[in-house]
């Protein structure tokens, strides 16, 4: 809609039209960098606390959500995913306010749990194709397979010495995510199984092993 969306360091989320004078909406609700997923005719944001909803209005929080610090969409849904949690959390079908789960009823919301009790937490969640890939703490990479509530959870990798949830990105059917070795690509693969876990940045992860700290990936399209 040519508007921006501009989050400051003290909370502060302003719109943004060039040319135009800044107008304050609001604050977020959480101290974490912001994330934010456009879903139906809203632009929904989580920051660590409630998900919180831009309807090109106003700023407003949704208050049965779950806590959260990221979110996509996925199939009718809105997902979320917080930081040192074992659980995928879908929203109901086209419903964001909805987080409930009715086994009697597909279409309310749905928790997965990736690893159960494996001693490790979720630090990123990135669709892939038509799965979801889930780094956990402990190293463990997991493929979370099909749509609530037909899912399966498959242990794919481990050792991914995976560092930063900012520091991946999706390139269509592979995944380049940097690790404390470098620069690492998760791709699907029918000569390795369901996925092949290699080296990527075989010329520059020398470097970026010893001096990058936290790193943020970009994909630019053009």
């Amino acid at each position: 809609m040519n508007i921006y969306l501009v989050f400051i360091a003290n909370k502060n989320v302003y719109k943004y039209v060039i040319n135009e004078q800044p107008e304050l909406l609001g604050s977020l609700l959480g101290s974490n960098r912001p994330v934010c997923c456009k879903f139906g005719n809203n632009v929904y944001i989580a920051s660590g606390e409630k998900l919180q909803q831009y309807d090109y209005t106003s700023l407003t929080t949704i208050e049965d959500s779950p806590l959260c610090d990221d979110v996509f969409e996925r199939f009718g849904r809105v997902v979320v995913t917080k930081a040192g949690t074992d659980s995928v959390l879908y929203s109901g079908i086209g419903d964001v306010t909805l987080w409930t789960d009715d086994p009697n009823d597909d279409s309310d919301g749905w928790e997965t749990q990736i690893g159960y009790k494996d001693g490790g937490d979720i630090l990123g969640v990135f669709p892939l194709a038509t799965d979801i890939i889930v780094f956990k703490s402990n190293g463990k990479i997991f493929q979370l397979a099909g749509e609530p509530p037909d899912q399966t959870v498959f242990e794919i990798g481990k050792n991914s010495d995976f560092v930063y949830r900012f520091g991946a990105d999706n390139l269509g059917s592979e995944l380049i995510y940097m690790s404390k070795q470098g620069l690492r690509s998760l791709s699907t693969s029918q000569e390795y199984g369901n996925f092949q876990n290699r080296e990527f940045g075989a010329k520059v992860n020398g470097e970026l092993a010893k001096f990058v700290y936290r790193p943020v990936i970009w994909k630019l399209p053009r």
